[in-house]
């Protein structure tokens, strides 16, 4: 084909091998110029490096390493934090047993590791190594080995996804944050190993009580507690991840390694709010601007998938039944999917042309008003009819919900209620982005505030 396309060709098949052996050092030149380059380091994420150019896009790392010894499964590598978003495929590479492979099993996985984290359309810098058995997987399905198929594919999808989330979810990413006082390797069966990494109350009156202040949120914490931010072991704060980092990380095996002493918290203070939209913190790195829907949404969206995946979720009966009207497919919809809503949290009877609904589920009191006329579990049931599949997403109501549930926008916080909604967003598991793959913060570091107003540096007792 054009010398162009053939050029492309290699460039991808040096890329492949140079990844799969950091040990070798390669270098490409196309027409005089050095295009590719790795050092033969020996260490993949000095490989990954020099080949992706990620120091200068100051692009960190995170290392993955997830084994489940009883099944002979391994994964090893480094995927990008949710905030890097390629519009490309292409940074994705997937290596089985040794041998780079284009896999659709392992791009969906990798996609379902990352959903809510990223927006569609964008994806991440994803580069690992799944070991399994041989008699587990066949590799001779495409006539260069490009492609596999497994014996068990909804086992090896559930173990990379997962493994890819639980890297999300460690350390690397993991940095404890306090509110100010007062103030506001599966052993390697490849024939080429991997490489080496040097019950609820009832409602008191109506069923829907109407609310006659609408100027301010008091939130009152319901059955179910996210954990608060003054808890370092449970902490995932975001900091680490809206700012610069100075910290350089060792090898995979050191990196998937938890500290054992951790480091000292630090501390943010609530400056106030911007536009009634954005809450401002003093942090040691600068101003931090929060999205205060976002934030709050994404609080709601973890406290409201461990509601769900509780063996019992927290709801609030109805004292007097909510009849809705519904047509003949919506019923059935209702009738094949009650289980489902029930695991939600929404608890209903049927009769011929209605369902009555009981219970909603309850994550944070003074925020129900999204429950009246039960306009929010008709949103759900239309959003289930309009699949045509007969199928509940139920991680797709949850973000529904979590959107509906959350402050918004416009909507005037007392510091109190700033303070709240930072230290609830601070104490998720995944704080970086809205289950949209919407960003939530954003750091005006303290040396570029410097530079702009030409100061060399800030008084001793500025923090």
């Amino acid at each position: 084909k054009r010398p162009a396309t053939e050029v492309g060709h290699i460039e991808e098949t040096v890329l492949f091998l140079a990844v799969s052996h950091p040990e070798v050092r390669f270098s490409l030149t196309v027409n005089g110029k050095e295009v590719l380059k790795s050092s033969g380091s020996g260490e993949l994420k000095n490989t990954l490096e020099e080949l992706f150019n990620l120091q200068k896009e100051n692009i960190r790392l995170v290392p993955v390493a997830e084994q489940d010894e009883e099944a002979g499964l391994s994964l090893a590598g480094f995927l990008s934090e949710p905030g890097v978003m390629k519009s490309s495929k292409r940074w994705i590479l997937t290596y089985v047993n040794g041998r780079h492979v284009k896999c659709p099993i392992l791009q969906k996985a990798v996609e379902a590791a990352y959903e809510s984290l990223l927006p569609s359309g964008k994806y991440p810098i994803c580069i690992f190594f799944l070991n399994l058995p041989p008699e587990q997987v066949d590799v001779n399905v495409h006539p260069a080995k490009r492609e596999v198929r497994y014996a068990a594919p909804q086992s090896i999808f559930s173990f990379v996804r997962g493994g890819l989330r639980n890297a999300l979810a460690k350390q690397g990413l993991t940095l404890a944050f306090s509110p100010e006082p007062e103030a506001f390797p599966m052993p390697s069966i490849a024939p080429q190993p991997a490489p080496s990494f040097s019950e609820s109350r009832p409602v008191s009156s109506t069923a829907f009580p109407q609310r006659e202040s609408k100027a301010t949120w008091a939130p009152t914490p319901a059955p179910i507690s996210m954990p608060r931010a003054a808890q370092p072991k449970t902490v995932q704060a975001a900091l680490n991840f809206y700012q610069p980092s100075t910290t350089e990380v060792g090898n995979l095996v050191k990196e998937a390694t938890p500290t054992e002493t951790p480091p000292a918290l630090p501390t943010f203070k609530v400056i106030g709010q911007l536009f009634n939209t954005y809450i401002l913190l003093e942090t040691a790195q600068g101003l931090m601007v929060v999205d205060q829907h976002i934030a709050s949404e994404r609080a709601f969206f973890e406290a409201l998938t461990l509601n769900f995946r509780a063996e019992k979720p927290d709801i609030q009966h109805l004292v007097t039944s909510l009849p809705l009207t519904v047509t003949p497919v919506q019923r059935e919809l209702l009738r094949r999917h009650q289980d489902d809503f029930t695991k939600l949290g929404f608890l209903f009877e049927l009769a011929e042309d209605e369902a009555r609904l009981t219970a909603y589920p309850l994550v944070f009191t003074g925020r129900d008003k999204m429950f009246e006329s039960g306009g929010l579990f008709e949103d759900l049931l239309a959003q289930l009819e309009d699949t045509g599949d007969m199928r509940l997403d139920l991680d797709h109501l949850i973000a529904t919900l979590s959107c509906h549930s959350a402050v918004r926008a416009g909507d005037s916080l007392l510091p109190h209620e700033m303070k709240e909604v930072i230290e609830r967003w601070l104490a998720c598991q995944l704080p970086w982005t809205c289950p949209h793959g919407r960003p939530i913060a954003h750091t005006i570091s303290k040396n570029e505030l410097n530079q702009f107003f030409h100061r060399p540096s800030l008084p001793v007792n500025a923090i």
